[in-house]
C-alpha cells in the first residue's frame, strides 16, 4: 500500500496539531486528577474525626436546652412569688406568646404583661419591643421585662421611651425578700400563744 499521502505537508501539520491538543489536555487533566486523588485521601483521613460531630451537636443542643430550662425556672419562680403576694397569675402558651410569658393581675384589677429572660448576658431592645407589643395584644395596663443579668443601653433607652418597666436582679431580690417577710409574718401569726399560768 502507498502511504506517501500521509507524509504530505498538510497531513503532517494536522497530526502535529492533534498532538498539541493531546499535550494540552494531558497538562490540564493530570493535575485535576491528582488533586482529586489528594482530596479523596484527605477526606478518608479526616473521616474518623467527623464521628465526633454528633457529640458537638449534642453539646450545642444541651446548651440551648440548659438555657431553656433556666428560663422556665425563672418563670416558675415568678409565678410562685407573685401568687404569694396576692396576684392572679396566668402563663401564656409556649408558642405564639407575642413576647409575653406571664400576665399578672393585682387585687385592683391592674394587668401587667411580663417577659422573663434568664440569659447569661444582657437583654437587648428587641425584647423591649416584644413585651410592649404583647401588652396591647393581651389588653394589659403595663409591660414589664425581667432579666437578672440586666439590659443593654439601647434596651434601657427604648424602655424609657415606651414606658416598659425593667427589672434586674436587684428587683428580684427585693421581691424575694418581700415574700419571705410575708411568710415569716404568717408563721408568727399561726404559732399558738403561750399564756402565762395563773397562780392561786
Amino acid at each position: 500500500m502507498d502511504f506517501s499521502w500521509l507524509l504530505n505537508e498538510a497531513n503532517l501539520a494536522a497530526l502535529k496539531a492533534l498532538l498539541d491538543v493531546y499535550k494540552v489536555m494531558f497538562s490540564i487533566f493530570l493535575p485535576i486528577f491528582a488533586i482529586g486523588l489528594l482530596l479523596a485521601w484527605i477526606d478518608r483521613k479526616l473521616s474518623p474525626s467527623s464521628r465526633s460531630a454528633p457529640r458537638t451537636r449534642s453539646r450545642s443542643s444541651w446548651k440551648s436546652t440548659n438555657t431553656l430550662d433556666k428560663g422556665k425556672a425563672l418563670e416558675l419562680e415568678l409565678v410562685q412569688l407573685f401568687r404569694a403576694l396576692g396576684y392572679q397569675v396566668q402563663r401564656t402558651p409556649l408558642q405564639g406568646d407575642w413576647g409575653v410569658d406571664l400576665i399578672i393581675q393585682d387585687p385592683q384589677g391592674k394587668r401587667i404583661a411580663i417577659q422573663a429572660k434568664n440569659w447569661s448576658g444582657k437583654v437587648g431592645l428587641e425584647s423591649v419591643y416584644q413585651v410592649h407589643g404583647g401588652k396591647d395584644i393581651y389588653k394589659c395596663h403595663a409591660a414589664r421585662l425581667i432579666a437578672p443579668n440586666g439590659f443593654t443601653e439601647q434596651a434601657e433607652r427604648a424602655a424609657r421611651a415606651l414606658g416598659v418597666e425593667l427589672w434586674s436582679e436587684q428587683h428580684l431580690a427585693a421581691l424575694r425578700q418581700q415574700v419571705r417577710r410575708l411568710q415569716q409574718q404568717a408563721q408568727t401569726r399561726s404559732q399558738p400563744t403561750n399564756l402565762p399560768r395563773s397562780h392561786r
